[in-house]
């Protein structure tokens, strides 16, 4: 079961959080050869991606930490116009095993000025 948490974001700005998944006895899991995505949309089910990220477009992984750094950049936090948005955060093992590690809400404070 994922776990739950509910963030506030700046639209038109930088987001970011970072997380260490562990084992029920709190050692950090290896992540070598995982991949990492996390796509947030304006209600779970929705066909409609707002935004994504994966390793090397704004997910970065310390395997042998178990940490994995999101970055949300604020290009792809502009798009939320949503008051409220829903987001998931995956990891796909070598062999293809999807686990949810995380999962919530965005609870999005609209732009005045936006960077273009």
């Amino acid at each position: 079961m994922a776990g739950i948490k509910n963030w506030k974001v700046d639209q038109a700005a930088n987001f970011r959080f970072s997380i260490v998944y562990k084992d029920p006895d709190g050692d950090p899991i290896d992540l070598t050869q995982y991949q990492v995505y996390m796509d947030i949309k304006s209600a779970p089910g929705s066909k409609k991606i707002l935004a994504s990220c994966a390793i090397g477009d704004g997910i970065v992984v310390t395997p042998l930490l178990g940490k994995i750094d999101v970055n949300v950049n604020a290009d792809k936090t502009k798009v939320i116009a949503y008051p409220k948005s829903a987001y998931d955060l995956i990891i796909v093992t070598g062999s293809g095993v999807v686990t949810r590690l995380l999962e919530g809400w965005l609870d999005v404070s609209r732009a005045v000025t936006i960077n273009d």
